[in-house]
This record gives C-alpha cells, structure tokens and sequence, in this order.
C-alpha cells in the first residue's frame, strides 16, 4: 500500500497572497524595480515582498541563522501582515 503525502495546513503555509516590492537580483535573472534596490535600498536588501498569511503573531527575525546559499531569509510578522526581505 502506497503511503499518501501529508499536504501542509493551510496555517503552515508560508504566505496566503502578496506582492513583491523589489528584486535586486540582475534583469537576465528575472530581477526588477532596480530603482527601489538601487536609489532607496543602497543594494543592501536582495528582494522586499508584503503579503497576507494565515498564522497571526508578533515576529521578528533579522540575521538569524538560518543562512541559504543566496543569504539571510528575513521577515517581520505583524498581526496577519508580514513583510519577507532578503539581505
């Protein structure tokens, strides 16, 4: 008997619906809004996105060490709102 997959909750999803502000990644890449990255940002953030999850809390996480191949993974939990960015 094959064994099915277990489908996350719908509360251990990362996000629900949301919007990428900026990818600072190069145009060849897919990145875009380079002025946001470039004029406001400096280059220190990779990519900003705003979205909508379904999990509601209070969290911050900066620098953690959780560190990927392209950086830190960051996000700012507020109520129902977070706020993912990469630097």
């Amino acid at each position: 008997m094959r064994k099915l997959i277990n489908v996350p909750k719908l509360s251990r999803m990362f996000f629900w619906c949301g919007i990428f502000l900026f990818d600072a990644s190069k145009k060849e890449y897919g990145g875009f809004n380079h002025f946001l990255a470039k004029n406001i940002f400096r280059w220190k953030y990779a990519y900003a996105e705003i979205s909508i999850t379904y999990k509601i809390g209070f969290r911050w996480v900066h620098n953690d060490d959780n560190y990927y191949y392209d950086g830190y993974h960051n996000h700012i939990l507020f109520g129902c709102f977070r706020l993912s960015y990469g630097t």
